[in-house]
């Protein structure tokens, strides 16, 4: 199950607590980020003023994350991926043609 929401502080408390794999993306209000802190399995003031350092500069394609698998949490960059524009013609060309008749 995937749970997104701008406002981690909106999420209900058992909610958070069951989270495994954490992504937080750039944040700026100051509950929210207590908040995914407390996701991260920090409390404690230093480490919210240190991880609210790094969250609240968080640049695009960029998240904090918190997975079982590693012993703190981590920052990813993903990479920049191009899209080109699809055409009408191209899409086309994988949908197959549908006909209906009508009848009264």
């Amino acid at each position: 199950m995937v749970i997104i929401s701008q406002s981690s502080a909106n999420i209900e408390d058992d909610i958070r607590k069951n989270s495994q794999n954490v992504f937080i993306f750039r944040l700026q209000d100051a509950e929210d980020i207590s908040t995914a802190c407390g996701l991260l399995g920090y409390g404690s003031n230093t480490a919210k003023e240190y991880l609210s350092q790094i969250i609240s500069k968080l640049e695009q394609r960029q998240a904090m994350v918190k997975s079982p698998a590693s012993k703190g949490p981590f920052v990813i960059t993903a990479p920049e991926v191009m899209v080109k524009p699809i055409s009408k013609q191209e899409i086309r060309k994988y949908l197959s043609r549908v006909e209906v008749e009508l009848t009264d």
